[in-house]
């Protein structure tokens, strides 16, 4: 796990471009990468064309060892099981009925058994951080406007990047807004729940019963988690918000101090965004990251 988090961590340093990159591979590429995973280098057998196709592509390095990049390249390419043994990721499996949505089903799950939270990935951590710099969100917005700045945090903070603004002001005000002040700002932000004709009734039904209780869901996140952890997962989304505003679990679940992040599977395996924001956030916080894998009942 280890070895994983550094390669993917000096990915996101060195390039942060790649994690945006498609590059096609032939059937020997694949090969010689998915050969030289388990010891970190390709095959010694492995044709010279090939090597210097990998190499131009800085996958691996002169002497055939996989660089960062390559080892992402593998991890991606790897089976659901694979890839969690190798972020050390638990990963449970649930059934459920066919007719439910999988998120809403592992949501509804876990809520008999005393959690709150959310199936809609990162949204609870994103609006509590958030809610605690909202009035700094504010002064730093062009037009000082409380409804702008209570929009999507993702879409400011790239503004910010864009505008190299110093967001050092967010992070302190991250440090001493006040319990009530936060959750004032949290209900504001908040608004109306939105529904959409795309994810169906069964959706919109638990976004609205969502919506209800997503306040208290908030305060338990926000206490079970405490301000430290906030305010370094806050720099660390900063540094990059079009990587990290993508990638969490589907849910966000609390019980008294216990915090789980739980990404819920069908059939797929991790995606880049997820293989990415998991192992990187996880260290940051006070709380455990698995994998559910939701098998059709019925």
């Amino acid at each position: 796990m280890r070895e994983i988090l550094e390669d993917i961590v000096r990915c996101t340093d060195q390039e942060p471009g790649f994690f945006m990159r498609d590059s096609k591979f032939t059937p020997k590429m694949r090969k010689a990468l998915k050969s030289g995973f388990p010891k970190r280098r390709i095959p010694s057998d492995t044709g010279k064309n090939t090597q210097r196709a990998l190499e131009k592509r800085r996958l691996i390095s002169k002497d055939g060892v996989l660089t960062s990049q390559g080892v992402f390249v593998v991890l991606e390419w790897l089976s659901l099981n694979n890839q969690c043994r190798e972020l050390g990721l638990p990963l449970e499996e649930l059934s459920y009925q066919s007719t439910s949505k999988p998120e809403i089903a592992a949501y509804k799950y876990f809520s008999e058994r005393g959690y709150v939270g959310d199936f809609q990935e990162g949204d609870i951590i994103l609006m509590v951080i958030q809610a605690l710099c909202l009035d700094e969100l504010t002064e730093l917005n062009p037009e000082k406007s409380r409804e702008d700045a209570c929009r999507f945090l993702k879409a400011q903070f790239y503004d910010f990047e864009l505008k190299k603004k110093d967001l050092e002001p967010l992070f302190e005000a991250i440090q001493k807004t006040s319990k009530e002040r936060f959750t004032e700002n949290f209900k504001e932000i908040l608004g109306e729940p939105i529904q959409s004709p795309i994810l169906g009734n069964e959706w919109n039904q638990e976004v609205d019963k969502r919506y209800k209780s997503y306040p208290d869901a908030a305060k338990a996140f926000y206490d079970a988690v405490g301000i430290g952890p906030l305010e370094r997962v806050a720099r660390k989304f900063a540094s990059n918000p079009c990587q990290f505003g993508n990638g969490w679990p589907d849910l966000t679940l609390v019980k008294g101090n216990e915090v789980r992040f739980i990404e819920v599977k069908t059939g797929d395996n991790l995606h880049r965004s997820q293989l990415v924001t998991i192992p990187i956030m996880q260290p940051l916080l006070p709380a455990t990251f698995s994998v559910l894998r939701m098998k059709k009942q019925g």
